[in-house]
């Protein structure tokens, strides 16, 4: 985990930003401040148990695109690299490199992608696992 974590102006002065509840605000700095150098939150429960937010405020984040959330409860920071910018000497890689590869944007964005916001209706990933289950590390279903 990062030493130092920052927030960029032009992501948490927003209107979409500012229009989520304070709750979903709050939990997004929560896990922020707890994600690895390269924006992964291993468990986001406790840390919402902690502060009392509840699956509403992690929906939101979600649904506004603030974080990817993945079937085994890891959670990724979309904007982590708009917000923070590690030194490569003390950088420390996540764990979760196989999922990393997956949401990296194209070229040299500095934003995380969801591969699923990109897909046709039809080829999205399903509780079945559909082909693109291959492809994509399983998705947590967040109510």
């Amino acid at each position: 985990m990062s030493a130092r974590t920052s927030f960029a102006k032009s992501v948490v002065l927003s209107e979409d930003f500012l229009g989520m509840s304070g709750g979903a605000q709050f939990l997004y700095f929560a896990l922020c401040m707890r994600a690895d150098d390269d924006g992964f939150v291993d468990n986001p429960k406790p840390i919402m148990s902690k502060i009392s937010t509840t699956e509403v405020e992690l929906s939101e984040l979600v649904s506004k695109k603030y974080i990817i959330p993945f079937d085994d409860g890891v959670v990724a920071i979309r904007h982590w690299f708009v917000n923070n910018r590690i030194r490569k000497d003390t950088y420390i890689p996540s764990v979760h490199q196989d999922k990393k590869r997956v949401i990296l944007g194209a070229g040299r964005s500095k934003e995380y992608m969801d591969p699923l916001d990109n897909l046709p209706p039809g080829n999205r990933v399903d509780q079945g696992g559909n082909e693109v289950s291959q492809e994509v590390p399983p998705r947590k279903k967040v109510l």
